[in-house]
């Protein structure tokens, strides 16, 4: 068989794989969320491991190391946030009502002002979405909450899982390199490199902006005076993973609830967002990210799109470095056809 056929035969294998696994995504979230895990934590195993500690005891230390940290967030964030989801789980449904309140009545100014008939039917149509979207929020607001609270088993479960991973992680990888053919070897470790060198700086360095970004959203907030500002604040740390699209995610509640103080105090929070996404745009991505993955910007748009609408939220913040990982193999198949042909 040629190298193009074997090339060939590997994609289609790898693609049947990608299936089976999105089919049974729903039991595979502690595993995925695992492999997360043992990806950050490994660079750190493998450094403690230079200094000849053993694996187990380097896995071990990392944890701990990772807890120690936890530990000092949890007393000094603890109190703050316990009182934080305490109070909004008492007044969230209260105040949810009087925003949808506050957006029925801009909505009933916007169908006062004289618009051309062309202009009037489209105001009419988005006012229509924008009712039905407000339509039971309250409840959906407080099934989402639900919702997030059931997955803390899978949270729980991915340490366990990932400290197995990173414990047999070298003999892992050398069994699944013993199944390939002889000839393919060299070529899968090299795609490998390719996709570690292209995924790996960028996870990392969003991981700390975006931390960043809790952070300054999360004073900023606190400042100005708005409930929840510590909750609001992870929130906007967490859509931050996102591009493009995970500032205006993080954004809206933030403004929602400002607005809930005072119109000004709404404005001065969108001005927080900007000006932090300016910070974040202009010195911090450039410095701390870079230019990792190499991605046109629609390519992107259109990777956060179709994750979001096959994963959710977690295909949202997958997109990025799934979209690399894709790039650098389509790449890397293409070099080798095309050397092959040449």
């Amino acid at each position: 068989m040629s190298r193009r056929g074997k090339i060939l035969i590997l994609a289609g294998f790898a693609l049947l794989i990608g299936l089976f696994l999105y089919r049974v995504r729903e039991a595979l979230t502690p595993f995925f969320l695992a492999l997360a895990v043992a990806y950050l934590g490994y660079p750190l195993v493998k450094a403690l491991e230079r200094r000849e500690v053993p694996r187990v005891v380097a896995i071990l230390l990392m944890y701990a190391m990772f807890a120690a940290a936890a530990v000092l967030l949890v007393y000094a964030v603890l109190p703050s946030l316990e009182r934080e989801l305490q109070l909004m789980m008492e007044l969230l449904p209260g105040q949810m009502r009087r925003l949808e309140a506050l957006f029925r009545d801009v909505l009933r100014g916007v169908r006062r002002i004289p618009l051309p008939s062309g202009l009037e039917a489209l105001a009419g149509l988005a006012v229509q979405r924008v009712e039905a979207l407000l339509h039971g929020v309250a409840a959906r607001a407080a099934e989402a909450l639900v919702a997030a609270f059931s997955h803390l088993f899978n949270l729980i479960l991915a340490p366990f899982l990932a400290y197995y991973i990173l414990r047999d992680l070298d003999d892992l990888a050398k069994t699944a390199v013993s199944w390939l053919p002889a000839g393919a070897r060299r070529d899968v470790l090299e795609l490998a490199s390719r996709v570690h060198r292209a995924v790996g700086g960028f996870v990392r360095g969003q991981l700390i902006v975006s931390l960043a970004v809790g952070l300054l959203i999360a004073l900023g907030l606190s400042l100005l005076g708005v409930r929840y500002a510590l909750i609001l604040g992870l929130l906007a740390g967490l859509f931050d993973i996102i591009p493009y699209f995970g500032p205006i995610l993080g954004a809206v509640p933030a403004v929602a609830f400002a607005l809930l103080r005072s119109p000004l105090t709404a404005l001065w929070t969108l001005l927080l967002f900007v000006a932090v996404q300016q910070l974040e745009g202009s010195l911090l991505s450039p410095k701390v990210v870079g230019e990792q993955v190499g991605l046109h910007p629609l390519t992107v748009i259109f990777s956060v799109l179709a994750g979001g609408e096959l994963l959710g939220v977690a295909g949202m913040l997958l997109a990025v470095p799934f979209a690399a990982a894709v790039k650098v193999t389509a790449g890397f198949v293409g070099e080798k056809l095309m050397g092959e042909s040449g």
